[in-house]
């Protein structure tokens, strides 16, 4: 079993990073600025940005094997 490196050097890292940062910090300032009754979005956003990272690494692993 291959150890996991939870470091910038490792690109899924940084690429969970760049996705979920942005996504967090938008949320936050919407929770702040949106009414109450659209306080569902900023959760959709970040909901939409797990999936999206998760189907890009599906996609990455399968390159990777493809090209071994």
């Amino acid at each position: 079993m291959n150890r996991f490196d939870m470091s910038f050097k490792n690109n899924r890292v940084r690429v969970y990073f760049a996705t979920m940062i942005p996504l967090i910090i938008g949320a936050i300032l919407l929770y702040l600025f949106l009414p109450n009754e659209l306080q569902l979005i900023p959760t959709l956003l970040v909901i939409i940005g797990i999936i999206t990272y998760y189907i890009w690494l599906i996609l990455d692993r399968k390159k990777q094997k493809g090209g071994n």
